[in-house]
């Protein structure tokens, strides 16, 4: 098991807003780095911000080098957690000390940085005879943009074999890939199957809930036109708690846009990560901002399969 360290930030107003601005910039200039004067990685805002989420946590240098060095030794990861709602819109990912044995904390081979929204973090995850058995779910839809927006479906399914080639070969690794993005297709397989983890390949988009409130959701493709059919994470996480008993994944991947982009406010858009958690799935892997195909596959790897 990892090693938890809670993180509890402490913020005063005006801390608040400034890291909330910051860090609506910094999605701003990820999202049109195009005639920026400096590359974000060189404009310092990085460390900046990484530091000011530093100051908020009241961590001891001393303590976190210790930790790292009890984690690496144990080799098991050591664990910020940032727990509650309130500030979990911020990006706690480039949580910075300028320690030369520290830095950004999430490059650390031994370090984890995740956010945790309900109950304490004692619940053990639900086992599951091995071998591990997973689903790549894509949706493409006809309608989109085919040089822009359109998956690579060769491409997609390549990377994941790829990332998980050495614990496919022991046996250790099934995989199954659905035969299109229709969200009928993706239940019907959860339904007749039990899955360790799925993985949802596809755009996040803004859209309306089943009560027509507006809503964070993803992109999936209509059974009958092959265009787009955007679904309301709320939505596709009351078809989830559907599922016959012990049939809910444990571990769904989100390989897709702003899948865990947190509210900043009650009125801001709930995140699909946060609706999949809420109604039971154990664990959630989901991008604040634009994801590679690559970057996905290594991140289940890592995640599914140490």
């Amino acid at each position: 098991m990892p090693h938890d360290l809670i993180l509890t930030p402490h913020l005063d107003d005006q801390r608040a807003a400034q890291l909330t601005r910051m860090a609506k910039h910094l999605d701003w200039q990820l999202d049109y780095p195009i005639g920026m004067p400096h590359l974000v990685a060189q404009s310092g805002l990085l460390e900046q911000l990484g530091t000011f989420l530093w100051e908020a946590t009241r961590l001891d240098v001393d303590a976190v080098r210790t930790a790292l060095d009890v984690a690496r030794e144990a080799e098991r990861p050591l664990r910020f957690v940032v727990q509650g709602e309130h500030w979990q819109h911020l990006p706690w990912e480039l949580l910075y000390h300028s320690h030369p044995n520290l830095g950004f904390m999430a490059r650390h081979p031994w370090c984890v940085l995740s956010r945790r929204l309900r109950g304490t973090g004692e619940r053990q995850p639900r086992l599951m005879p091995r071998p591990l058995r997973l689903i790549l779910f894509i949706a493409s839809p006809e309608d989109l943009d085919p040089e822009r927006s359109r998956l690579d479906f060769e491409r997609e399914e390549e990377l994941l074999y790829t990332a998980m080639d050495r614990p496919l070969a022991r046996g250790e690794v099934e995989i199954d890939v659905a035969e299109d993005g229709v969200l009928a297709t993706l239940l019907a397989h959860l339904e007749e199957q039990r899955y360790h983890a799925v993985i949802l390949s596809m755009h996040g988009t803004p859209t309306r809930d089943s009560q027509g409130t507006e809503a964070w959701g993803l992109l999936f493709e209509d059974a009958r036109t092959g265009r787009s059919a955007p679904v309301a994470g709320s939505d596709l996480a009351a078809q989830l708690d559907r599922l016959p008993r012990g049939h809910r994944p444990g571990l769904v991947v989100l390989a897709a846009c702003r899948s865990a982009r947190a509210a900043e406010s009650a009125e801001s858009l709930s995140s699909v990560a946060a609706m999949l958690h809420t109604v039971g799935v154990e664990r959630v892997l989901g991008m604040r901002l634009s994801v590679l195909d690559g970057a996905a596959s290594q991140n289940l790897q890592s995640t599914a399969c140490p």
